[in-house]
């Protein structure tokens, strides 16, 4: 372990983690950045502290995964089991808790799709604004009270190529085809399914968030897991957004509708702590640690240098934050959730006029109003690397009605330079 006995390393203890993460960076004083800049024990110190920062988000996500893999397990109890509302019933609470979120269809989610009674009573508990405990609560009080009007919708999620099952009536016109499942539904009530419903139900009931986890239940979801294993490689929107936020460097091309004409190019660094706009007349920079903007003008060859102040640099800190301005919606992980219409999926390669190596595409779908008050089509097309998560090209396109063609809106290339070559950058601009 290492020592050291200058004091000044005591004072500086308490901007560590200011400077580890570059927030509030502005507010260490002038000495304790020098002595930061030069001091070897200070450096090793901050290292090991981005170490166990690490290892605690690990473990913080080590919980997430496990209480989300729990609530999977107690879903997929009921593959190829007749789902009616008072079995849904308990597990709305853990539906509206963001940390349990559930992205994939299950026998649970399933029912809900299909049952307005469910889905009302989902939009109420998600209407109360409860905290995680009191979910929980509630996930409890449910299952030992499970009074509800049923709707009368019985649903059966099956995995395709089973055999030996009773058959329902089948949907014909299925949501989940991108899936390898069945899911059969009938609006008869509960009672034309008679005592084998009933019986059923009797031996079901896991009594959720309450009971242990069966064994069998836990064999159902690795079998799932097993038969969609391509499924459970496609990449999803919240791997995206997240990847997104990890990139410490980001260079993005725009360019003109229609045209191989770049008419922008942005680099981020946020270990520099600076940002780089590149026009056709003009060079900004904006260092946020120095709180200057310096313009160079690509006509006049001037340089104007003025500083920043604290909304400016906000401002400027917001574009070079979260997505970089790459995605539609701020709030990935949500927008699915949004009432927005909105529909994930894969597209083959051959379905776009535009190859990129080593890339998936995958397009985001929504219908949005405008102010006009007519309804505007969005499609959001992203080519992304499966490996990194990371987008190479993203396609902004648009079009008035259902039958118009797409027209494209922003087209974006995306690199991921080194520090090195974004201080080229600012180096060859002249500042």
């Amino acid at each position: 372990m290492m020592f050291s006995n200058n004091p000044i390393c005591e004072k500086t203890k308490l901007y560590y983690y200011d400077y580890l993460t570059r927030q509030g960076v502005e507010l260490i004083p002038a000495e304790i950045a020098e002595h930061l800049e030069q001091c070897e024990f200070c450096k090793s110190q901050i290292v090991l502290l981005s170490k166990q920062l690490k290892q605690v988000d690990a473990g913080k996500n080590a919980e997430n995964n496990s209480a989300v893999l729990t609530n999977l397990k107690l879903h997929f109890a009921y593959t190829d089991k007749l789902v009616d509302c008072k079995i849904v019933r308990p597990f709305l609470p853990g539906l509206v808790d963001e940390t349990l979120t559930v992205r994939i269809p299950t026998p649970i989610t399933v029912h809900l799709d299909n049952c307005e009674k469910c889905q009302t009573e989902f939009e109420r508990i998600k209407s109360l604004g409860l905290g995680q405990k009191k979910l929980f609560k509630l996930a409890q009080e449910f299952a030992e009270k499970p009074e509800l009007d049923e709707s009368g919708v019985v649903t059966r999620y099956k995995i395709k190529g089973e055999t030996g099952v009773d058959s329902l009536l089948a949907d014909t016109n299925s949501p989940y085809d991108q899936w390898p499942i069945k899911v059969e539904i009938s609006m008869k009530s509960q009672e034309a399914f008679g005592p084998a419903l009933r019986k059923e139900k009797r031996r079901l009931d896991l009594r959720p968030f309450v009971k242990p986890i069966l064994a069998a239940a836990a064999m159902i979801l690795v079998v799932f897991f097993v038969m969609h294993s391509n499924i459970a490689k496609a990449v999803d929107l919240e791997q995206i957004y997240n990847a997104i936020k990890q990139v410490r460097n980001i260079c993005l091309t725009s360019f003109a509708l229609e045209s191989d004409e770049p008419i922008q190019k942005i680099w981020v660094s946020r270990d520099l702590n600076v940002k780089v706009c590149e026009t056709n007349s003009s060079l900004v920079l904006w260092n946020l640690d120095k709180r200057i903007q310096k313009s160079y003008s690509l006509i006049s060859s001037s340089i104007e240098i003025k500083p920043l102040d604290e909304d400016a640099v906000l401002k400027v800190s917001e574009t070079m934050s979260k997505s970089l301005g790459l995605l539609p919606f701020e709030s990935m992980p949500d927008v699915l959730n949004k009432d927005v219409d909105a529909k994930w999926q894969q597209v083959s390669q051959k379905d776009s006029d535009i190859k990129i190596a080593n890339t998936e595409i995958y397009d985001l779908v929504w219908l949005e109003n405008s102010v006009k008050g007519n309804i505007i089509y969005n499609r959001w097309r992203c080519f992304v690397e499966p490996d990194t998560k990371l987008p190479r090209r993203v396609e902004h396109w648009q079009k008035q009605s259902k039958n118009d063609e797409y027209k494209p809106i922003t087209i974006i290339n995306v690199i991921y330079p080194t520090d090195n070559e974004i201080g080229l950058v600012i180096q060859n601009a002249g500042f």
